[in-house]
């Protein structure tokens, strides 16, 4: 079973929580530092026993939001999960981003740490891997969509990210840390049908599923492209999306479970 943390604009957020039994959310630190009614919406989600993970933002900018701004943030969050800066298909950047965060900014509390590793080659992506791997003050790995189709070398995996984990787990370097998928690409579903496989994947977080709804389209068991298209966090309540939307995180929670 994989947890689906599904992104949507402010005003859809608490519509559609009794299709699954998840709770948990993904508070986008971007979004948060625009708009306090999204933050406080996510906030009190979690004051009901949501689990909040925080991210960077780095797939909307593709690297991650001023650090002040991010850690200013993360005060005013607290928090569960925290996704630490990265840069996308950057290894060096990535761990100079996490090195300078950690050694300038205090997080304490309950605050679970999450890396993701990075790389624009399968080695570089390894050596990224093994490091938070085997760093103590990180606590889950972050396996991103975006970034690691650039490294998928064979058309018999559904997605890149299925081959950078079928290498890992190849090489014996999986670690016993819990994973969280960032994104779903093309054909979510089938993805996570896939992925589910490997226990140590614990929860995902996507848009596909609002984005496609937005757009007038319902998942099935056939594949689809994805859409490429940012949310808009202000969109306004729309009962025919929401019928949609409804369609899309059934199946998509189906296929993980």
């Amino acid at each position: 079973m994989i947890k689906l943390a599904t992104i949507l604009p402010t005003a859809y957020i608490n519509k559609v929580d009794s299709l699954y039994d998840s709770k948990i959310d993904m508070l986008l630190a971007h979004q948060a530092s625009q708009s306090s009614k999204y933050l406080e919406t996510y906030k009190d989600r979690q004051r009901k026993g949501s689990y909040l993970i925080l991210d960077n933002s780095a797939y909307e900018f593709g690297t991650a939001i001023n650090n002040n701004l991010l850690f200013k943030i993360l005060q005013n969050t607290q928090p569960d999960e925290f996704v630490l800066p990265d840069a996308i298909g950057d290894f060096q950047t990535t761990l100079k981003l996490i090195s300078n965060f950690l050694q300038k900014y205090k997080i304490g509390g309950k605050t679970k740490l999450m890396a993701v590793p990075q790389g624009k080659t399968i080695n570089e992506y390894i050596e990224c891997y093994k490091y938070f791997a085997n760093n103590t003050a990180i606590n889950i790995i972050g396996v991103a969509s975006k970034g690691t189709e650039l490294l998928q070398r064979r058309s018999s995996y559904i997605s890149g990210r299925h081959f950078v984990l079928d290498t890992l787990i190849n090489k014996n370097f999986v670690c016993k840390k819990p994973h969280h998928l960032l994104g779903l690409g093309n054909s979510g579903h089938h993805e996570l049908k896939i992925l589910k496989q490997y226990t140590f994947i614990r929860s995902c977080d996507s848009s596909a599923a609002y984005i496609h709804a937005k757009n007038g389209l319902e998942f099935n068991n056939d594949g689809y492209t994805k859409i490429s298209e940012k949310i808009n966090f202000s969109d306004a309540y729309d009962r025919y999306v929401n019928r949609h939307l409804k369609t899309n995180i059934t199946v998509l929670y189906n296929y993980a479970n």
